[in-house]
């Protein structure tokens, strides 16, 4: 990525580099964010199944 926001910096103006300086953080941050987000989701369904389990030993436990 370094690589890549030099030659576009040597090879074309600066704000096209900031341009695609931006792009690049707005993908990693959308991707990062549905990763999160998918972790906690899956986090939350965990613990309604626990909670909602007919086990006695399944509905002492929290995480």
């Amino acid at each position: 990525m370094g690589l890549f926001l030099l030659f576009t910096l040597f090879f074309s103006n600066f704000s096209l580099m900031m341009d695609y300086y931006a792009l690049i953080r707005i993908t990693l941050g959308l991707k990062i964010g549905k990763e999160i987000s998918y972790e906690y989701h899956f986090k939350q369904l965990f613990q309604k199944n626990v909670r909602n389990s007919p086990y006695l030993l399944f509905n002492n436990l929290r995480v």
